[in-house]
């Protein structure tokens, strides 16, 4: 009996050992940067015709999972002079128990920092090059990911609507998406033309079928309008310091049951085809 709790004392104490060994190699050295930076990025390019490239990458591990840091990543078609992504710092956090099971890398979280983002809008979702983030088409190639959560801090993105060829900056962007198999919860912040302007957004909602379904609240502070909203024919109107707060469901896609209120310093509606202009000021409802 003595004999055999001194070898399971030895096997532990050794597994333990290879462990925190393995810990402070890959925390305290570039070793996995030199072993795998060419691989992931020949990798990368060869699977999208994409031009991948980061400069340092290293490991942090949280108790037994570890995270993958990538420093100073771009992402681009070269020949295309098309830019999708540039960031400062890309993390992802593995479940190490999860992977070990699957005999595949499964994230857990995935961290984009001080990011620069360009995505394209159109009637068949929202895209970075051919990846459609609103897509529940599932690939068997793939490692079966339930449940993730994406963060994007301090960064920028630009959304390219392609239906009416116009382009929306979201500045300063703070967001969290939880996915749960295909129910997506989304909290963010981000300011519209300037630091004045802000955006807070919160939506709780499924995808089935590419159809979304759920809720949405936002609130927005100080935002300027001023690309002409187009309303009944050829009516338009610009804002001024538009404050709102509104509630709503969703349904196919469709925002429906709005609620809320909204104030502005001042409107300009206008008549395209005579020029006719009326000008509200402090209007409230």
């Amino acid at each position: 009996m003595e004999r055999l709790v001194s070898y399971l004392v030895y096997f532990i104490s050794l597994i333990l050992l290879i462990s925190f060994s393995i810990i402070f190699l890959t925390e305290n050295s570039n070793i996995v940067s030199k072993l795998y930076k060419n691989d992931i990025i020949n990798s990368i390019q060869k699977n999208s015709a994409l031009t991948y490239d980061f400069k340092k990458l290293s490991v942090q591990w949280t108790g037994l999972d570890p995270s993958l840091i990538f420093e100073e990543v771009s992402l681009h078609n070269e020949k295309a002079k098309q830019h999708y992504l540039d960031s400062e710092k890309l993390v992802i956090k593995i479940n190490l128990f999860k992977s070990l099971s699957e005999l595949s890398i499964i994230p857990e979280e995935v961290n984009l920092v001080k990011s620069n983002i360009d995505l394209v809008f159109d009637t068949n979702g929202i895209f970075i090059k051919d990846y459609n983030f609103l897509s529940t088409n599932k690939d068997i190639n793939k490692p079966n990911v339930n449940s993730i959560k994406y963060r994007i801090s301090d960064s920028n993105i630009r959304v390219f609507d392609k239906i009416n060829s116009h382009s929306h900056d979201l500045i300063n962007i703070n967001m969290v998406i939880i996915k749960q198999n295909d129910d997506i919860e989304l909290f963010t912040t981000f300011n519209h033309q300037s630091s004045k302007e802000i955006i807070h957004l919160a939506s709780s909602f499924s995808i089935h079928n590419n159809k979304i379904n759920g809720k949405v609240y936002s609130q927005g502070v100080n935002i300027n309008i001023n690309d002409p909203v187009h309303f009944y024919k050829n009516i338009s109107a610009t804002f001024n310091k538009l404050n709102y707060i509104f509630w709503a469901e969703i349904s196919d896609n469709n925002i429906i049951n709005i609620h809320g209120n909204f104030g502005v310093a001042e409107s300009i509606l206008s008549n395209n085809l005579t020029k006719d202009h009326i000008i509200f000021n402090k209007f409230n409802s």
